[in-house]
């Protein structure tokens, strides 16, 4: 499903199909009653077959999850930003700051109760199905793991990309969500190809990718090619049948299945007329996720055009992003002269508790990376300065590195306090947050799931290399150094109105 660019629509789509009771409440004995709200969540259902009943579950949940989930957490995002929600100090983690916004207290479960009873949606179906989403999504970006299909399909569901539905109008009078998220065509295509999945337990069939082609129109997406500042690296022959979707030897082949691949030449450049061609057109800075994007017969592009989750090396990020850049969380400052010994000046260096030394450096103290949005200092940053990346590399709360509940507190929020950042911004760009993580942190800190509560989404994953940075050593609080040998470097984007 994921390489069909299919991954939570596949992920939802199963569990519904395995997970007892559907998200559309079904009234005994009442079948006409049943048939009627089962039109009204996907009008083309087919009461005989049980995909096609499946299918009108996962509109009744895409539904539930854009109009009740989403909108609650604008409505949180709201409280925060007004209630300047924060952590200080030793408060970290003790529920006190943004983590208690999300708490699911007795009145929420009220709420949430008389909203899905007048939807016809059953309340316990629909929050179990987004908790196997999150803890299925956790599994995959675990270090262990992390398959390099993961990469075709976006952390944050279509659903939740608004830039990205079909529809011309949507409200809570209007349950078929498939069809306002996807439009009328590609959800019927998006019908067949769940249904071709589930049916054949694997890759739906190259008949059902090209109607996926045939319903996204001619137009190719522009290729792109990977640009490395620093340093180029021999990298691996991709494998073409990976490409084209149909490699049989998987972990065994001998051809690299990896998005920084280089496709080998194309025998018909220049004059090869083939849109879908997946070899390369004489730039051998090419990688694959370029011609993985490339391909029209993707569903990424066909259904909702989407974009890949790249592949960028760290080294490349901060050159990229020098002069508007800003540093979180610079106890020692050992990565602020890790940089400067790449030449890279013009950016700022923050801490919360540490003690700068060096006088040609532009640096903050007493940032509090949950206050972001709050301090004068940064928000004159981002306004004059046209500041919009921020990084942070290796968080932890001093004397409690264990303490996964608090960690998880202090990037929620965080991600909280950027999200009210930006809206300070009076452009509209992009805006990036790059984490450098140890191990499975980003799986243990459910940090995708705070990102998509506030409106971030992962853009980007791959190896946190040291050695890239001079003399660069991450330590604990009493000096002793981190185990980096799974380091994870990870990039989240936002972009204001792009996330439901």
């Amino acid at each position: 499903g994921s390489q069909l660019g299919l991954l939570h629509e596949t992920l939802a789509f199963k569990a519904i199909c395995s997970h007892k009771p559907a998200p559309i409440v079904h009234y005994f004995g009442n079948s006409a009653r049943n048939e009627t709200t089962l039109q009204s969540f996907y009008p083309e259902v087919d009461l005989t077959d049980p995909n096609s009943v499946a299918l009108a579950n996962l509109s009744a949940y895409i539904f539930w999850d854009t109009h009740w989930s989403a909108k609650r957490g604008i409505q949180i995002r709201k409280k925060f930003e007004a209630e300047s929600i924060a952590f200080r100090g030793d408060d970290v983690g003790n529920g006190s700051g943004a983590e208690s916004l999300w708490r699911w207290t007795d009145e929420v479960e009220q709420e949430h109760y008389e909203w899905c009873r007048n939807h016809d949606i059953n309340p316990t179906a629909v929050k179990a199905i987004e908790e196997i989403l999150h803890v299925v999504l956790n599994i995959l970006f675990h270090s262990h793991f992390e398959p390099e299909w993961l990469r075709c399909s976006s952390p944050i569901p279509l659903w939740r990309q608004k830039n990205c539905w079909k529809g011309e109008q949507y409200g809570e009078e209007d349950l078929d969500a498939l069809r306002w998220v996807f439009g009328v065509k590609r959800s019927r295509a998006l019908g067949h190809a769940l249904s071709s999945l589930s049916n054949e337990g694997g890759l739906s069939s190259l008949a059902i990718q090209r109607a996926l082609v045939d319903m996204a129109g001619d137009r190719p997406p522009p290729r792109t090619a990977a640009a490395f500042i620093r340093k180029k690296k021999e990298r691996p022959i991709a494998c073409v049948f990976f490409l084209s979707g149909h490699c049989q030897f998987g972990s065994r082949c001998k051809n690299s299945h990896s998005p920084n691949a280089v496709p080998p030449p194309c025998r018909f450049y220049p004059t090869c007329t083939n849109d879908r061609c997946v070899y390369s057109h004489g730039d051998a800075t090419e990688d694959s996720t370029a011609v993985a994007r490339s391909l029209v017969k993707n569903p990424l592009e066909a259904i909702a055009d989407a974009s890949v989750i790249s592949g960028m090396e760290p080294v490349e990020w901060y050159f990229l992003n020098e002069s508007k850049l800003l540093l979180l969380g610079e106890g020692n400052f050992a990565f602020t002269r890790a940089l400067r010994s790449l030449n890279l000046r013009d950016f700022v260096s923050t801490t919360y508790e540490g003690t700068p030394y060096m006088n040609d450096v532009s640096f903050l103290k007493n940032v509090d990376a949950t206050r972001l949005h709050l301090d004068a200092r940064i928000l004159s940053s981002v306004r004059s300065r046209g500041t919009s990346a921020f990084s942070w590399c290796f968080p932890f709360i001093t004397d409690r590195e264990e303490d996964e509940a608090g960690h998880e507190a202090l990037l929620l929020g965080t991600f909280h306090s950027l999200t009210a950042l930006c809206k300070e911004s009076s452009s509209r760009e992009v805006f990036s947050f790059a984490l450098a993580l140890q191990g499975d942190q980003l799986s243990r800190w459910n940090v995708l799931r705070s990102a998509l509560r506030t409106g971030w989404e992962l853009t980007n994953f791959s190896h946190f290399d040291t050695s890239d940075f001079i003399d660069y050593e991450p330590c604990r609080a009493n000096g002793d150094p981190f185990p980096l040998d799974k380091a994870r470097f990870y990039v989240f984007s936002y972009q204001h109105g792009k996330i439901a």
